[in-house]
């Protein structure tokens, strides 16, 4: 989807903005570039990522909603498929509608104590020279 790509790639290089002298300093240590990447630079990369994949998993759950617009089965589908054989329709998509804010509740929440969790006190994520 052309809407969260820019989020996405975003998410995929947030590596960009970790400071470069971090891999040479781990290098003259004499770590392998297998245990730098794996000790220093993927968890900073992750909590800088963390923002992000919060923001494309709300917006993913809330397009699978327009998603039913054009055709593609989901909750709202199913939705409207029993309320079509019960004629209960505002009761249904009631439920619906709570349905996607608990999804979308949950899922930020886990995400934001997950990024409070494992954030570096002091850093920002803000590249430096």
């Amino acid at each position: 989807d052309l809407h969260s790509f820019p989020t996405r790639r975003s998410s995929d290089l947030v590596g960009v903005s970790l400071p470069r002298g971090q891999f040479r300093a781990a290098s003259a240590l004499g770590m392998s570039n297998q245990a730098v990447i794996r000790s220093i630079i993927l968890p900073q990369a992750l909590r800088l990522a963390i923002p992000a994949w919060s923001n494309e998993y709300s917006i993913i759950l809330k397009d699978s909603a327009l998603a039913f617009v054009i055709g593609a089965p989901e909750i709202m589908a199913r939705t409207q498929f029993v309320a079509s054989r019960t004629y209960q329709h505002l009761p249904l998509y009631l439920a619906a509608g709570l349905l996607y804010f608990l999804l979308t509740w949950v899922g930020v929440a886990a995400l934001r104590r997950l990024e409070r969790r494992v954030r570096i006190p002091g850093y920002s994520g803000e590249a430096r020279p």
